[in-house]
């Protein structure tokens, strides 16, 4: 008797890829990006946001001098913070620079309408994800499957 073949779920195919190629690394550094708000408070982010990675160290971009003068004397507690909140984010140092900062983007006060997916759907995503290793990752590639049957939905 031969055995069925079914298709490689995506997300194990996406784990494998993101870990072989170093991506993994580099999702989890984006969640500076995505946490900075939360991190630094809404008065903060106003006036500076993370610009890039170089190495280990994070490359923050402040609006004034005056801004780049108080992060400064707050960095030892900024970078202790972040390290806390972020432990697999290999950040060892922060540096300021003076420069246009965006906006934090604003949230949206209309609600979203979200889709519901049918059973198979999430056990078919749950299943998926749960090939990855990688916890952080596993969120992402589960995130992007729901996001994914929700947009062919509206098809």
């Amino acid at each position: 008797m031969q055995k069925k073949s079914f298709p490689t779920p995506i997300a194990q195919i996406l784990g494998k890829t993101a870990q072989k190629r170093g991506w993994s690394y580099k999702l989890r550094q984006h969640q500076i990006w995505t946490s900075w708000d939360s991190l630094v408070g809404p008065a903060m982010a106003k006036h500076a946001q993370p610009a890039k990675w170089w190495k280990k160290t994070l490359l923050v971009r402040v609006s004034s001098s005056t801004w780049l003068q108080e992060l400064s004397y707050m960095k030892k507690s900024l970078l202790a913070k972040i390290q806390a909140a972020l432990p697999k984010v290999n950040i060892e140092d922060i540096r300021f620079e003076i420069g246009k900062v965006s906006l934090p983007q604003q949230k949206s006060t209309t609600p979203s309408i979200k889709k519901n997916l049918t059973v198979d759907m999430e056990n078919f995503i749950f299943e998926a994800a749960d090939e990855i290793d990688d916890d952080e990752l596993r969120e992402i590639v589960a995130r992007v499957m729901q996001r994914d049957f929700q947009n062919k939905q509206d098809k």
